[in-house]
């Protein structure tokens, strides 16, 4: 409500620490897309004129702090699955890991494809069986994966009934010369 971003704004220019979750502009509902947290950060950080401390996507901290959790040195050996390019998508370029565009209605294919390639993800699934093809050709290392490259494949682009053929994930090699 209106009182609640005042009294936050109040509360910042006071002195009150500023920590965002994320700044995810919108987020799907079975109504379709409604304000995200970034819509609230927004009006915050312009009425008081503070930016906030973001921990979660796009930034590095919470998968720097969950490759650590996990053992891991860095999240650079890591494959991120999510739904957003400003945010999941985007997270991953920060800390150099593979990324996977799982289309759940926020971010689509065509979003994908208009980025300049180096902003692309390393691969796009349209639900949770192509997002485990995905995910086994990303982390066996067996075989060789197809390059997303320029432009998506599509359906034409494979013989019927294999899984190309339904829109599948057009995963890449990583372009990183460093490390698996």
């Amino acid at each position: 409500t209106y009182a609640r971003l005042a009294v936050a704004s109040d509360c910042i220019r006071a002195g009150a620490h500023f920590i965002a979750t994320n700044r995810d502009p919108g987020y799907p509902t079975e109504r379709g897309l409604r304000p995200g947290a970034g819509s609230v950060i927004a009006a915050i950080e312009v009425a008081c004129g503070v930016r906030p401390l973001v921990i979660g996507k796009p930034e590095p901290l919470l998968l720097e702090e969950a490759a650590r959790a996990a053992g891991a040195d860095s999240a650079s050996g890591a494959v991120v699955v999510g739904d957003g390019l400003l945010t999941d998508i985007a997270a991953a370029r920060a800390v150099g890991a593979r990324s996977v565009l799982l289309l759940t209605g926020v971010s689509s294919r065509g979003d994908a494809e208009a980025l300049p390639p180096e902003l692309r993800p390393t691969a796009v699934a349209a639900d949770a069986v192509e997002l485990g093809q995905v995910l086994r050709g990303l982390g066996g290392g067996r075989g060789q994966a197809r390059r997303w490259g320029g432009a998506a494949a599509h359906s034409s682009d494979a013989p019927p009934g294999s899984a190309r053929g339904h829109g599948a994930a057009q995963p890449h090699e990583r372009e990183s010369t460093s490390g698996p």
